[in-house]
């Protein structure tokens, strides 16, 4: 499972079954002007970010696993 992190709340929390749409929503949101990280959840407890749009306002996220 995939989901897109926002600080928009409009965007944030999405989720998708397919990387492949969690990125082309992510540049979506990107090209709007807002920033998009796609993070993949792993369990419950933990998740990492797996794709920044390269044009992200934001810049890149720091990759890797994290606990909530």
């Amino acid at each position: 499972m995939y989901r897109i992190s926002s600080t928009n709340d409009w965007f944030n929390g999405q989720r998708f079954d397919s990387l492949a749409a969690a990125k082309q929503r992510a540049d979506a949101i990107v090209a709007k002007g807002c920033n998009a990280d796609v993070v993949a959840e792993a369990d419950r407890d933990t998740f990492r970010v797996v794709y920044t749009p390269a044009a992200c306002v934001a810049g890149q996220a720091i990759r890797g696993t994290y606990d909530r």
